[in-house]
Order: C-alpha cells, then structure tokens, then sequence
C-alpha cells in the first residue's frame, strides 16, 4: 500500500490536512456539550421554589343587610347562606358581616366594599339616612349587590 502526499496548493499542504482533521474532530464535541447543558438544565428546573399566587391584598369588606326582613336569612342554615358565608370568611380575602340590628347609615356603611340587600319587605323600609348613607358609599367607589326572588311577595315575612 502506497501513501503519497500531495502538495499542490489544491489540497494544502500536511500541517493544513492535519488543522482540518483537528476541527473535524471537535465537532464530535459538540454533542457532549449539548448533553451537559441539557442535564445542566434538567437539574436547575427540579429545583422548587414558593411562589405566592398573588400579592397580599386587603380584604374585601362585604355587608349583608338582614336588618330589614330579608327573604333570604343570613342566619337560616337550610337555605345555604349560613354556610356560604362560614365558608367565605374561613376560606377567601372576603370578610362578610352581617348587619342585624339599627340602620344602615354612613357609620355603619364605613370601610364596606360591597353592601348585599337582599329583597327587603316592605313593611320595614329604609328611612332617609339610610338612602343617604348607600348613596355615600356607592359615591366612595363601593358597590351595591340586590338580590331579590320575583316570586316571593314583598309583603312577606
């Protein structure tokens, strides 16, 4: 077997032949460097850290009017409000108070976000510092929620 090297500027001289066989070479390289960076990758992703789902918010303040003969009672367990209200404030930012007794005016409607009235009879309407005081407070930017059953008469108690 005969080996001959050829020096004609066509295929470079033997120190050039060897440079090209020497970068080929790190080219074989180049998937053990991928595979390190993929596992490096791998194992800085197992890593867990917390990460609050949401900043820390003031609670919203929300007031349920039973002081005028709802038809839905705050304190009735067998239609749900009871529960849904314990479940609220054990569970949410929302902190839900019930007004039972006097009127609904500015003092007692200071610092409520969201006031709930839900289909108040008839027989017992709202006096004017009470219109006067949910007038107030839908003015601060809080917001009211009515709640009402078309079937049940508002001469109900």
């Amino acid at each position: 077997m005969k080996i001959t090297l050829k020096h004609d500027p066509e295929f470079g001289t033997l120190t050039a032949l060897k440079g090209r066989i020497r970068s080929m070479n790190q080219f074989n390289k180049i998937p053990r460097v991928l595979a390190a960076v993929l596992a490096l990758m791998i194992l800085l992703s197992s890593f867990q850290a917390t990460v609050p789902a949401q900043a820390d918010l003031d609670p919203v303040v929300v007031l349920y009017d039973a002081s005028h003969s709802p038809q839905f009672d705050a304190a009735n367990e067998e239609s749900g409000l009871k529960l849904m209200f314990d479940m609220v404030n054990a569970s949410t930012r929302y902190i839900i108070h019930v007004h039972e007794d006097g009127e609904l005016d500015e003092t007692a409607l200071n610092g409520v976000d969201i006031l709930i009235i839900a289909g108040s009879d008839k027989s017992n309407p709202y006096s004017a510092a009470e219109y006067a005081g949910i007038s107030e407070m839908l003015a601060n930017g809080s917001s009211l929620f009515l709640l009402g059953d078309s079937a049940i008469s508002e001469d109900s108690t």
